[in-house]
Formats: C-alpha cells, structure tokens, sequence
C-alpha cells in the first residue's frame, strides 16, 4: 500500500477484507515488522 502508493480501498477489495482490517493489519506490521502480521497458530497451549 505504501510503497505502491496503492488506495486502501483498492487493496481491500483485492484481498476481500474490510478497510478498517487494512488499517489494522498496516498498524500491526508498524509496530513489529512482517513478524507482527505473520499467521499464528489458534491452537490451545494445552490439553485438558
């Protein structure tokens, strides 16, 4: 988006997702890098 100069409503419908999770997702990597939006495990740490 930022690099690209590309409009966030252009990359949300791209992507299929909302604006407001483009500026979400923009936040995130601002605040820790691509190891900040990288999938994580939903997974439960431990099993009953």
């Amino acid at each position: 988006v930022r690099e690209q100069g590309e409009p966030v409503t252009k990359v949300a419908k791209r992507f299929r997702i909302s604006r407001q999770r483009v500026y979400k997702i923009l936040s995130q990597f601002d605040a820790g890098g691509a190891d900040a939006i990288a999938p994580k495990s939903r997974a439960p740490h431990t099993h009953p």
